[in-house]
Parts: C-alpha cells; sequence; structure tokens
C-alpha cells in the first residue's frame, strides 16, 4: 500500500490491501513509520494474525512525502527491505516529477489569469494561442472568489486550480483573492455554481467556505473583479461566513459594492445624512451608527439602548441632537430614504454595527 503524505492511500494491491491499510493508522505502527522517516530506511514491526508488516519512507531530499506498506506472512529479510528501499526511492521520483508538473500549470495558469484581467476586452492572439495550448478558451463568462476561514489566498487558489482543470478555466491568486474563471454556465445559474463549488470546497476543507459569483459583462474582467471583490467583504459585514453567494443576491447593496455606482451611493448619502456624517467625523460621536441601531432594533427605545450599553436618558439625547444636526423631524416623516442611507455608509466604511456606538459619546 502507498500512502500520502497525510496517510491517504494513493495505490495498493494484493489480497491484505485493505487490512493493511487499517493497520498502518494502528499507534505501534505510526510510531514505525516516523522511525522509519527518521532513519531513511524500511522499517520491520510485527502485524495481526502473525503477520509481518514492513514500511519504508517515501522522501524528496529533506521532505517526508508519503510511505510503502508491505505485508508478508514471514519476517522480511535485507533482499525484502532492500527491494521495499528501492520501490520507495522510485515513488518518490515519480511524485516529485507528477508535483513540478502540477506546479507549472498551476503556475502558468496563474500568469494566464493575471494578463487576461488586465487585457481589455479583446485578449489577443498571442494569449488566446497560449491558452488554447492548453485547451482553456478565452471567452470565459463567470468569475468567482472564494474564502476559506483561516486560510491563506494562495493555498485556497491551489484548490482552485483542480477545479480550473476539470471545467476549463483559470484559476490563481489576484489582487489578494482566491480567483476561479470559468466558462460561463449554459444550463444553470451563477448561484448554483456557486453552490457546487462551496459543497465540493466545504468538503474537502472542513472549514467554512465562503464562495461568490459574477457575471463577466462586456468582457470587462477587472471591473467585475473588483464588483465581486467589493461585495465578498459587503458579505462579510454582512454576517454571511460559509455561504454560496451570486452578487445579483446581493443587488440590493449594489450601491455600496459596485465601483461604477460611487457617485450614486454619496449622492444619496449626502442627501440624506450629510450634515449628521459631517458632525461626526468633527465631533468624534457616532450618531449615525446610534441612528442605525435605533432602525434595526424596530424603533424600540429600550431594546436599542441595551444593544447600545447606554442608559435609555443618553440614548434620547443622542436622538434629540440628530434631529438638530439634521435640522428636520426625521421621525415624523418617511424614513426610508434614511434608513438605505445610514445602512449602506456604515457598509460603504466597513460594516460598522450600531452597538459599536455604545462606547461614543453622544454628541
Amino acid at each position: 500500500v502507498v500512502l500520502g503524505r497525510d496517510d491517504e492511500p494513493h495505490a495498493e494491491a494484493g489480497p491484505a490491501a485493505d487490512r493493511l491499510r487499517g493497520e498502518a493508522g494502528s499507534p505501534h505502527a505510526q510510531e514505525a513509520a516516523r522511525r522509519a522517516a527518521a532513519l531513511g530506511r524500511c522499517v520491520p514491526l510485527p502485524g495481526q494474525d502473525g503477520a509481518s508488516l514492513s514500511v519504508a519512507p517515501v522522501q524528496g531530499g529533506e521532505t517526508l512525502l508519503g510511505s510503502i506498506w508491505w505485508a508478508q506472512d514471514a519476517a522480511p529479510g535485507p533482499v525484502d527491505a532492500r527491494t521495499l528501499e528501492l520501490a520507495a526511492h522510485v515513488v518518490a521520483l515519480l511524485v516529485l516529477t507528477e508535483n513540478a508538473a502540477v506546479d507549472a500549470e498551476e503556475r502558468l495558469s496563474g500568469e494566464l489569469l493575471a494578463e487576461l484581467m488586465v487585457a481589455g476586452p479583446d485578449p489577443g492572439p498571442t494569449l488566446r494561442a497560449r491558452a488554447r495550448a492548453r485547451g482553456v478558451d478565452l471567452d470565459l463568462g463567470l468569475l468567482v472568489l472564494v474564502e476559506v476561514e483561516d486560510a491563506r489566498p494562495g493555498d485556497v487558489a491551489r484548490r482552485l486550480h483542480t477545479l480550473a482543470r476539470e471545467r476549463g478555466g483559470l484559476a490563481g491568486e489576484h489582487l489578494g483573492r482566491a480567483t476561479l474563471m470559468l466558462p460561463a454556465p449554459a444550463e444553470s445559474s451563477t448561484r448554483q455554481v456557486s453552490e457546487e463549488l462551496h459543497a465540493r470546497l466545504r468538503h474537502e476543507t472542513g472549514a467554512p467556505v465562503l464562495v461568490l459569483g459574477e457575471q463577466v459583462s462586456g468582457q470587462d474582467r477587472a471591473h467585475a473583479h473588483a464588483r465581486a471583490s467589493r461585495c465578498l467583504e459587503l458579505a462579510r459585514a454582512l454576517g454571511h461566513r460559509d455561504a454560496a453567494l451570486a452578487t445579483a443576491d446581493l443587488a440590493l447593496y449594489a450601491l455600496v459594492f459596485d465601483p461604477a455606482r460611487a457617485g450614486d451611493l454619496a449622492e444619496l448619502v449626502d442627501g440624506a445624512i450629510g450634515p449628521l456624517v459631517d458632525y461626526d467625523r468633527r465631533r468624534g460621536t457616532d450618531l449615525v451608527a446610534t441612528l442605525d441601531a435605533y432602525f434595526r432594533h424596530g424603533a424600540n427605545l429600550a431594546r436599542t439602548a441595551r444593544a447600545l450599553h447606554v442608559h435609555l436618558n443618553t440614548l434620547l439625547k443622542r436622538l434629540e441632537r440628530t434631529e438638530v444636526v439634521l435640522g428636520r423631524d426625521w421621525r415624523a416623516e418617511d424614513d426610508l430614504a434614511l434608513r438605505m442611507a445610514v445602512r449602506m455608509h456604515l457598509l460603504a466604511a466597513g460594516g460598522a454595527a450600531g452597538e459599536r456606538a455604545g462606547g461614543a459619546t453622544g454628541g
């Protein structure tokens, strides 16, 4: 049985393979494997039912790549041990060769992705020819960003390379994001693709995974990446950490994450709460966040005060100051624009929650 670095089986043969895999995971067998790795030699050990086991490390220089296990009826002799060690050397050469090929392919995929992102609507014949040489059509209409909790973008991107090979796409780390570009789905939605990728990566990593898909419009991949990246930050600010999403799912917040709508967002905020934002900036207060907490708790004064960890009188003073700064009785009018402006402003500022206003001064 050939086991990988994480003891996952890579190859096996013979009637005792199933039993051997089980025995290789036992404490005394693991100790023998560690001794073999330290010595760089075959180590024998007793097996079940009177069988004799042998383990040899698969090493590339100082790096442990896995191990080979052998079960025999009798104790192994010097020739048996040497044969197993030679087999381990051959496996190591095969693994290193395969790893080098995979590394080269992943590097090329990442380079093509980076060039495609800055190439404009028409990638040009040279880039297309390089992509065709590896079986990729550059008319990739779906962009996917992935975050795995506590994992570096580069490590996540390595997992995406496998998906890119399977689906005829490109993967890599771009602007600090694990990025995957795929052909636009013909029979499924962007969200369905995100769900498929999420389920697979969640199974592989065992950790929370956030997947966000974005349809590329007009071959403007750079804009799609910027839009998806900001949307991913917004999704985290809204509390998503283990989910499959499409930017369309957060269309209500497009003013926040779409760079092309930045002017619209500024106009909405300035028109509805501009004086309040300016007051907070000059005085170091947090009246906008207080107003956000008030709205999110259904305009219930008691619940809002508890959420902000302030006395009810303190909350009332803050709301009165808000009315003075805005110059109007905002509670007596249709407050939809005000609610939207408050929420959008805080999300654009980094997802600030109203509860953080508890320690701020009231103005």
